[in-house]
């Protein structure tokens, strides 16, 4: 009778001891992909626009998704290179050294990502409006 219970309480204590020892080791893996402000700033002679500098991180293997951002883009091609997918052009690949403007609203999608993928971009945009939307596919 004692028998089952002590297995019973085992089997539980290792669970959970692996739950938790799984569950740190999923949160330690870095992000697919990232994006660090640099610098938000108001363009002075442009109501309600703003300018947005960042470092954006892709991860290998990530697929950040189709998206759009509310205002223009700009970036430059720090290291890495992708598959650059804009709605109604043909897809093009960027490398390290590379410098693109993705217009305001055109839907677009970085794919084919096999190496650590690092950016400086510049967004400038209505102020109060998201950076980056994310479209259905």
């Amino acid at each position: 009778m004692k028998r089952p219970i002590l297995l019973a309480g085992f089997f539980l204590t290792v669970g959970i001891v692996l739950g938790a020892s799984c569950g740190r080791g999923l949160s330690a893996q870095p992000p697919p992909a990232k994006f660090t402000e640099l610098l938000r700033a108001e363009l002075a002679g442009i109501e309600g626009k703003e300018a947005v500098i960042g470092l954006a991180e892709i991860a290998p293997g990530a697929k950040p998704g189709r998206h759009y951002h509310p205002g223009d883009e700009f970036f430059y091609l720090l290291e890495g290179s992708f598959t650059w997918a804009e709605d109604g052009k043909a897809p093009q690949v960027v490398n390290a050294g590379d410098l693109r403007h993705q217009p305001a609203r055109r839907v677009a999608e970085a794919k084919n990502i096999t190496a650590p993928v690092r950016a400086l971009v510049f967004l400038v945009h209505e102020k109060g409006q998201p950076l980056r939307v994310a479209v259905e596919e």
